[in-house]
């Protein structure tokens, strides 16, 4: 009986266990021109292989964040300048606090990353599940949250990698036997004018004498 509640307790954690973690933070800025943001820790992003070698991602949200975050929304989408702000290292995202607040709190954020190096490459923040805002989308003068309205967030992994460098040297060499080909062939050609092109000198020459046995008789019959 101990032996199966370890084994159970081992599977739970190695289930909950990601292969990769990123720390993602964020920002509330009331006026987007009043100097450098302040941030504060949202979570991290969990990253798991598939065994097809795609990857997935969940978000591990910081404790007692919705409270927190929708203060700081609700007062920073008084002011039309105000921004939302969500970065890992040094690569960030932003969008309209007043979206955030339209989708309930509801985040969808895709990362792109090189799985090799474990690096991102790109965040990206939208509201999710909003599909339509209208052209006063930072406007939110009557705009409240629902009343179960909590944190969320969609985890979408885009993988990529460093493109291939071009195989400069291959292409040289590829180049060089190609020139020395032609030249070798160039040199084994030793034939004279006449043996070259003798195909189109031979019409002409035809053409030449046969008129020339023609001029005789039309001038006697005349």
């Amino acid at each position: 009986m101990r032996l199966a509640a370890t084994f159970l307790c081992f599977f739970v954690y190695g289930f909950a266990a990601a292969e990769w973690a990123i720390d993602v933070d964020y920002s509330v800025q009331n006026d987007a021109g009043a100097g450098q943001p302040s941030y504060s820790p949202l979570g991290a992003i969990l990253i798991d292989r598939l065994p097809d070698g795609n990857f997935t991602g969940r978000f591990r949200a910081t404790d007692g964040i919705t409270k927190q975050l929708e203060e700081k929304l609700v007062e920073a989408a008084k002011n039309p300048q105000s921004i939302y702000r969500v970065r890992t290292g040094n690569v960030f995202s932003f969008n309209e606090p007043c979206l955030l607040l339209r989708s309930n709190l509801a985040h969808l954020i895709q990362v792109a990353i090189d799985p090799q190096k474990q690096t991102i490459f790109s965040i990206s923040l939208f509201p999710d599940g909003l599909y339509e805002a209208g052209a006063d989308y930072n406007n939110c003068q009557g705009v409240q949250l629902a009343p179960n309205a909590r944190f969320s967030a969609n985890v979408r992994i885009v993988k990529s990698g460093e493109l291939p460098t071009p195989d400069t040297v291959s292409y040289l060499q590829k180049m060089e036997r190609e020139r020395q080909a032609r030249q070798h062939g160039a040199q084994q050609d030793n034939r004279s004018f006449i043996a070259k092109y003798w195909m189109y000198i031979v019409p002409v020459v035809a053409f030449v004498v046969i008129s020339n046995a023609m001029t005789p008789e039309q001038g006697g019959s005349e």
